[in-house]
């Protein structure tokens, strides 16, 4: 743990260095929290609350649906699932 510490210290002195603290803190925000697209913080959200159906007996079963709907709908929600598509087929 304080080996990563040191790590993110060292990595902010050097973006303060160079001046690039505002873009670095504009691409996480951006990364986290995106306008247009949906962002981590969305899809964490929902895996999150799905996950908590997975602890009732009754509803495991729907929650591993709604588990594999939702990675599904993540890949493609950037067009990849129709690129993975077309390379399996031409295998």
């Amino acid at each position: 743990m304080p080996l990563i510490l040191i790590l993110f210290g060292i990595i902010f002195i050097d973006l303060a260095w160079q001046g690039n603290e505002a873009k670095f803190f504009e691409l996480v925000k951006t990364s986290l929290f995106s306008g247009q697209k949906v962002g981590y913080f969305e899809w964490a959200t929902a895996i999150f609350i799905v996950s908590l159906l997975g602890y009732s007996k009754q509803l495991r079963p729907i929650a591993i649906g709604l588990i594999v709907l939702v990675f599904i709908v993540m890949l493609d929600s950037n067009g990849n699932l129709k690129s993975l598509i077309n390379q399996v087929k031409n295998l």
